[in-house]
């Protein structure tokens, strides 16, 4: 039995901001999901892919609820004529331009055409504006590749900056994370939960 094309969903949250937030974008989500639904008679699959945390510029999302995606794209478990709907391009991809434009291409070219409504584009294989598109999400690629580039420098460099103020003062540095809970942040010496933590680590390494 050949599968009919649906309207699929997918988001990707990477911060924990983002998380929370995640509610108001889904709810714009599903009615943009509703209206494209409505315009090319195509049902609304019930299953949301989500990918929360994972790193699109690392494409380490691939690995997560994208990876699923695609692998059924490929498979036809997502069969052409279907509707993969993103909030942006960047939530598919941040990698470098070549990786993500193999990676639109191979979705598109399978069939299966790919929605942003953020700025209500539809990138189809079909399309007569097809090479009008793909120059415009050439920029978006490379944008969001930079941005995430330049973040990851930053925080880098962050981090450095504090594990060096960290071994001169012996202070905590919020840029190095969040302080342990089994560790006291003021003297940077365990505390009353450590007890119960190493007890935890010896129950678990004995097998419980």
């Amino acid at each position: 039995m050949k599968t009919r094309p649906k309207i699929y969903n997918y988001a990707r949250v990477s911060t924990t901001k983002q998380l929370q937030g995640v509610g108001l974008e889904t709810q714009q989500q599903r009615s943009v999901l509703e209206e494209l639904s409505e315009e090319y008679n195509l049902p609304i699959d019930d299953e949301n892919f989500v990918d929360h945390g994972l790193s699109a510029y690392h494409g380490k999302h691939k690995e997560g609820a994208l990876g699923l995606v695609l692998s059924r794209i490929e498979t036809g478990e997502i069969p052409a004529g279907s509707i993969l709907v993103v909030f942006s391009l960047d939530r598919l991809s941040r990698e470098t331009v070549n990786v993500a434009m193999e990676q639109l291409l191979s979705i598109i070219n399978r069939g299966v055409r790919v929605y942003t409504h953020i700025d209500d584009k539809m990138f189809d294989a079909k399309s007569q504006n097809l090479t009008a598109d793909l120059i415009v999400s050439l920029i978006t690629m490379q944008r969001a590749n930079e941005e995430s580039e330049t973040k990851s420098k930053r925080i880098v460099a962050a981090a450095k900056l504090a594990l060096k103020r960290w071994h001169e003062t012996g202070q905590p540095q919020g840029a190095l994370g969040r302080t342990p809970f089994w560790i006291e942040q003021n003297t940077n010496t365990l505390n009353i939960n450590a007890e119960g933590v190493k007890k935890a680590i010896e129950m678990r390494i004995a097998g419980y």
